[in-house]
């Protein structure tokens, strides 16, 4: 389940609504708002978060959440031009493995990115075309 998908529906459950009360209030199908829920389909447009805002009166701050959580949400993601090249081979290595990640996985690489001019990592490991390897070994990965 998408970081939106939950969103969403702690939202509707929230407000003590059935996705077909929801649907009727934003003017759409109940099964969209089910797929929503269910992550079979994307974060919706600018527009329809704004008539969930507006069906729902969210306040300040669950607006704040719901938008938070559908940046989260985003399923594409493109590199910015000028990226390194090492930036590609990343994203590369994450979309060939994304659904074999364990939970460590991802809370080490989640570290790692927060960890921003952390000189002693980029002692340790130096990456060069998508190789990384460890300094002191000279073992290729």
């Amino acid at each position: 389940m998408s970081p939106f998908s939950k969103q969403l529906q702690q939202l509707r459950k929230s407000y003590g609504l059935r996705q077909k009360e929801l649907a009727n209030a934003v003017g759409c199908e109940p099964c969209y708002i089910s797929q929503m829920e269910r992550d079979t389909k994307g974060p919706p447009t600018a527009e329809f978060v704004k008539r969930i805002i507006d069906a729902l009166s969210l306040s300040q701050e669950e607006q704040d959440k719901l938008q938070i959580a559908i940046d989260a949400s985003q399923r594409k993601l493109i590199a910015p031009a000028g990226c390194n090249e090492d930036v590609y081979w990343l994203l590369r290595d994450l979309r060939l493995n994304l659904k074999d990640l364990m939970p460590m996985q991802i809370c080490l690489i989640r570290e790692i990115i927060g960890t921003k001019n952390n000189q002693e990592l980029n002692d340790r490991f130096l990456c060069n075309a998508g190789h990384v390897y460890q300094q002191e070994n000279g073992i290729y990965g």
